[in-house]
């Protein structure tokens, strides 16, 4: 009997990449066929175009250089004062929740005009029935 002692070697390989196509023909032969378009990506490619088209078209939309500068600096001030931070979402403040659930019970959502009730004449009510 002999005993036989095995030491670790490692030997590198080339990388090798897995393909899903036998040879080079069938990989051209399936990229340059012509796929079905999914509803969903082409209702929103036909939702975008049109989102386009009104805006391009919509003559009184002048943003001046102004307004583009005064957007540009409320976009840094907002990324330098939550910066190392999360940033702010609302979808978690409840002050915001409640707002949103009162304008909904005024019919905001509704097909109709909405007014929102002005604070003033709410206090004098308010006043009128106290006295």
């Amino acid at each position: 009997m002999a005993d036989i002692v095995l030491e670790p070697d490692t030997i590198e390989i080339a990388e090798v990449t897995i393909l899903p196509w036998r040879n080079y023909d069938e990989f051209i032969k399936d990229v340059t066929k012509e796929k079905p378009v999914d509803p969903i990506v082409q209702n929103m490619n036909e939702n975008l175009a049109s989102i386009y088209v009104a805006i391009s078209t919509q003559s009184n939309l002048n943003i001046s250089p102004e307004a583009g500068y005064r957007y540009s600096m409320e976009q840094n001030f907002s990324t330098m004062s939550t910066r190392n931070q999360y940033p702010v979402n609302n979808l978690l403040n409840p002050f915001a929740w409640s707002r949103f659930i009162s304008e909904i019970k005024r019919g905001l959502l509704k097909n109709q005009s909405y007014k929102r009730p002005q604070q003033a004449k709410v206090i004098k009510k308010k006043k009128q029935e106290n006295n």
